[in-house]
Parts: C-alpha cells; structure tokens; sequence
C-alpha cells in the first residue's frame, strides 16, 4: 500500500471517528468495525492508536478489595511483596501486577527498593546456606542504620546474589575493583543479626550451627571457602585449602564440622598478629573440596576457585590412567 493510499484511507477513517466511536462503545471488536467499512485492521489500528482513542483492555484484577487492601498497607510499612504473596499464599508476580493495576503501587515507588526481606528468615535450601556462608565471610550488617553490604571482587557472584533476593538495589564499582551491593532492609538485617552476624563478627563470629541443618551444611561451607579460603596448590604442588580468620570461634566451628562429617583432622595455628590459621592439604582438601562441592550448581559456586578443583580433578584423572 503506498503512501498516497494510506493517507487517502486515513481521511476516510477521520470522517467515521464518530460512528466507530459508537460501535466500541457497544462493545464491537476493532476486527468487525475494519471488516465493516473494508479497512485492514491494522491500518485502523495504526490511526486509532495515533489519535489516542482505541482502548486498550485491561487485564482483570485477580483478587479481592480485601486482599489488596491488605496488601498495600504491608508494602506500605516495610514488607516486600514477597514476604505479602508467601503469607497469602498467592502468586506474588500476580499481586504485584494487581497493585499496580489497582492503586499504581509498584516496588520502590514509595522510595523503597524492592528486595525478598525474608530470604534469611529461614536456612532451608542449599542456596540460602550458601549465600549466608559466603556473606558470613565477606558480607557486614550495620546494626544502626540496619543496611547490610556486600563487597566482592567477583562481579558474577555479586550479580548471582542480588538474584536471589530479587532485588532492585544497584551494584556499584569501587576503584574497578569491588563491587558493592548496599541493602537498606531492617527485616534481613534483624535475621542476620540473629544469626551471628553483627557488627564485630570479624573477632566474635561463630556458625550458627542450630539454624542450619547438617545436610545444608556442605553448601554453607562452600559459601564461607568461597568468600574467604584460598584454594589451589602449595609449593610442593599438592592441592591446598587455606583460611585465615581474627574470630577463633568460626575456625573450631568448621574444624569440628569437617571431623565430623568427614572424619578428617587438622591443626589450627594462632599467629604472632592474633589471627588463626588452618591448611588442608592433599587427599584431605580433596575429600574436603568433593564434600563441599557435591549438589552444586554454577549459582552458588565460585567460577575461578571451582575451577582449581575441576583442574585438580582432571590431573589426578590422567595421572591415575597413565599408572
């Protein structure tokens, strides 16, 4: 259809606006109207669109004014709509949608950005003690003004840690070096709080053992390595898992997990600058390393330091066919 056609139909369509006007008011489809007077469809669209008069159908509100209502108000004091759908019960894509719809209500249009506040409510999945682990090593919650920081060199893992509290916090760079990710949420802060996270873990932390079950316990491991053990190898070559901590208490609590589950020992030295070293060597950090590593997944795993076990595999593998 060239121009001149359109512009010719467009003119024919102006002169009807009455009429069409009429017949969406009795509810007839934009299909029928074209199909009436023999227009393309879209063409008729094209034109109703440019002179704002076609209207749009909304979708339909699933919930109730009560619901809603509820729901507002709790988003309104501090919840997220997370922790409002899980209370519920419902979908909370669908109830975000429906206050949007509803009130214009939307996750951070009351100045404040949308995040899961309960994700630490509970350790009952692999990624939740992960993430706690690793945030245990690297993470800090101001107890005052109850923000808690993360601040990794690993952009991936900060990235994969926003996903899964469905947060809308930025990440910012620091000296292209860290990456930052700053949460003001009082309900996290006050559950990492709870779970031994407070302002002077560096020299007072310790695991919360009685939160987190035993078979969680490998993934909080491979968080708190991830956040802060050196894996790779020694200058004998043997494959080497190394942590340096000022907090005693962490170092006996991974020390006596890892005898526990593992039946594997090791020494833990106090140095002349008051902090407290271990090292696992050999076919110990091996066995360590497949413990911690087992039930993993890309997301809560640290690329480069898995990658020293992948590679640590594959030489043992090839050393192993040609004997």
């Amino acid at each position: 259809m060239n121009q001149h056609t359109t512009k010719e139909l467009y003119n024919r369509i102006e002169t009807l606006i009455p009429e069409i006007k009429k017949m969406l008011d009795d509810k007839k489809s934009l299909t029928e109207i074209a199909k009436h007077y023999g227009f393309f469809k879209d063409t008729l669209c094209n034109y109703l669109d440019k002179k704002g008069i076609r209207k749009k159908r909304q979708r339909k509100i699933r919930f109730s004014n009560d619901i809603l209502e509820y729901a507002l108000k709790k988003c309104k004091n501090g919840a997220s709509v997370a922790s409002v759908a899980r209370e519920l019960n419902v979908n909370d894509e669908t109830l975000a949608k429906d206050l949007l719809q509803k009130y214009k209500y939307k996750p951070g249009s009351d100045g404040k950005k949308y995040c899961d506040s309960n994700y630490f409510e509970k350790i009952n999945t692999k990624e939740k003690a992960y993430w706690l682990g690793f945030f245990s090593a690297d993470g800090y919650v101001n107890q005052s003004k109850r923000v808690i920081e993360f601040c990794l060199k690993d952009k991936e893992a900060i990235e994969s840690f926003k996903k899964a509290l469905k947060s809308q916090h930025k990440i910012s760079c620091k000296d292209k070096k860290y990456y930052r990710l700053a949460i003001n949420d009082k309900k996290m802060s006050e559950d990492l709080l709870s779970l031994n996270l407070d302002n002077n873990k560096t020299y007072n932390y310790s695991i919360p053992i009685n939160k987190i079950s035993r078979k969680l316990m490998s993934h909080f491991l491979r968080g708190y390595f991830d956040g802060d053990a050196y894996i790779g190898y020694n200058k004998s070559n043997r494959l080497i898992i190394s942590v340096v901590e000022a907090a005693k208490d962490v170092m006996f609590d991974i020390k006596n997990i890892i005898k526990e589950e593992l039946d594997v020992d090791f020494n833990i030295i106090y140095t002349k600058r008051n902090l407290y070293v271990f090292s696992i060597t050999g076919k110990k950090a091996e066995k360590v390393l497949e413990y911690v590593y087992k039930n993993s997944n890309e997301e809560i795993r640290l690329k480069r330091k898995y990658k020293k076990y992948e590679e640590y595999c594959r030489l043992r593998s090839t050393s192993k066919r040609r004997s």
